[in-house]
């Protein structure tokens, strides 16, 4: 689901949040910035989510992961990956590819090593299905990839970063064709039934679709996230200290200003303008569902003061592409050698969705291996309970602002720039972030508590 965005280097990020300042670049807030993370670790990741100590590990469960599209050497870097970071490799028969004759393989994708990577670092003894569907990134595939993981119960959880084919036009909800989405509503509910916990990402363009606001004024939603079926996964910026602890998250909405030619200031006033950010809103579509009442605020269910409808996000893990995950992938070699292995950061709400996934298959084992089910009902009735951390946009104070320099290549011609970006902008991106529920984060991320209060323990 990525946009096709500038990308960011190693030469100066810092191995957890806050740990090389930039004092050669100019002060942001009154304050010395620090450069980005170069990439979360599976084990940073563990410890900030509070999975680190409860024994968890995934085993015995299954998670499926919709794609549509598998690179050779998907496995092979799941493990390279492993072993670079002390983590443990797939187990033989762990992980299975199900494609269909025919179906594309592209050296360098790096949507599918993340979510692979990322499940398998909050759940390493999962069983993982990787599940293309049709093979084709057009038309239904995401639709056929979920109807094949449904219709032979391959799975526990569900974890989908894809939208785009199920709706003409690529994402959004409007237009929607309505004979997919009835067809990709049944198959949801089918799942329920089945006892599949799906999760699809919320996107990555904040309130808007592709840059553009929605024609009705309103934020625009993403399907198959936005239906009142699927558990829709909003992503957050998360600082990570020098222990691995848990420091802080805002929602994750930048703002971004480049550094000026004499290095001496920032080229836009800050904050800057919007860059990226956890997509959310009220659907045009689908009426409010029973679980968001009494949680959800009528502000935000029903922004005109008519009839409630279904809102977005439900819950929310790290997503800022500054504060992402470390992902391995190879890559096509310039000179025709084989594919290379190197790792950079990566995220999105792309992201979240797998951490997220991957965290409701430890439930399933907290619960003994019984499957949550349709997770939403349960997971709106742990508001309150101490199984979430209710993410802001000042996790600092209400008058600090926390941001971070990059040094950013633009893919056409190379050319390294640095960035500065300002989290926590939700008024920019669109959305609203607040004590509560919100419209970036849903219901907050989770505690150390998420994973056995989810299980019913």
């Amino acid at each position: 689901m990525h946009k096709n965005a500038p990308s960011t280097t190693d030469s100066k990020c810092s191995s957890f949040y806050g740990e090389k300042t930039a004092a050669n670049l100019p002060q942001a807030y009154g304050r010395t910035v620090s450069w980005e993370p170069c990439g979360y670790t599976p084990a940073q990741i563990r410890s900030a989510y509070g999975i680190k100590g409860t024994g968890l590990t995934g085993k015995g469960t299954k998670v499926a992961i919709l794609a549509a599209l598998v690179s050779p050497t998907l496995l092979a870097d799941a493990n390279t990956y492993a072993a670079h970071h002390g983590e443990q490799p797939f187990a033989p028969g762990q992980l299975t590819l199900r494609l269909p004759p025919g179906a594309p393989q592209i050296v360098g994708d790096d949507e599918g090593a993340m979510d692979l990577e990322a499940v398998h670092a909050v759940a390493p003894d999962a069983a993982v299905t990787f599940d293309v569907g049709t093979g084709d990134v057009t038309g239904n595939a995401v639709l056929d990839a979920l109807t094949d993981v449904v219709d032979h119960r391959l799975a526990d959880v569900l974890t989908s970063s894809y939208v785009e084919g199920v709706l003409p036009g690529g994402q959004g909800e409007d237009p929607v064709d309505p004979a997919i989405v009835k067809a990709t509503e049944q198959s949801l509910q089918q799942a329920a039934v089945e006892g599949i916990s799906t999760n699809f990402s919320s996107g990555d363009g904040g309130g808007f679709n592709d840059g553009n606001a929605s024609p009705h004024g309103a934020p625009q939603l993403e399907y198959p996230s936005s239906s009142p079926w699927t558990t829709a996964v909003g992503g957050t910026s998360l600082a990570i200290g020098a222990k691995n602890e848990y420091e802080w998250e805002t929602g994750w909405e930048s703002d971004a200003s480049t550094l000026a030619d004499d290095g001496k200031s920032w080229a836009q006033p800050l904050p800057g303008t919007f860059s990226a950010g956890a997509g959310g809103g009220v659907s045009t579509v689908f009426p409010q569902p029973a679980y968001q009442r009494n949680v959800v605020p009528a502000a935000l269910s029903s922004p005109d003061g008519k009839k409630p409808m279904r809102t977005m996000p439900d819950i929310a893990a790290v997503g800022d592409f500054h504060t992402g995950i470390r992902v391995g992938v190879s890559h096509p070699s310039t000179t025709g050698q084989k594919p290379q292995y190197r790792e950079q950061s990566d995220g999105g709400t792309s992201l979240s969705s797998p951490l997220i996934a991957g965290m409701e298959a430890l439930a399933v084992q907290a619960a003994g291996g019984k499957s949550l089910g349709f997770a939403n009902p349960a997971l709106y009735a742990l508001q309150g309970t101490g199984a979430y951390r209710d993410v802001t946009d000042h996790p600092s104070g209400a008058h600090e602002k926390e941001s971070l320099a990059a040094e950013m290549v633009n893919p056409r011609t190379q050319e390294k720039y640095t960035q500065l970006f300002t989290l926590g902008q939700s008024a920019d991106s669109g959305l609203v972030s607040g004590t509560g529920y919100d419209t970036v984060t849903g219901l907050g991320s989770p505690t150390g508590n998420f994973f056995k209060a989810l299980a019913g323990k």
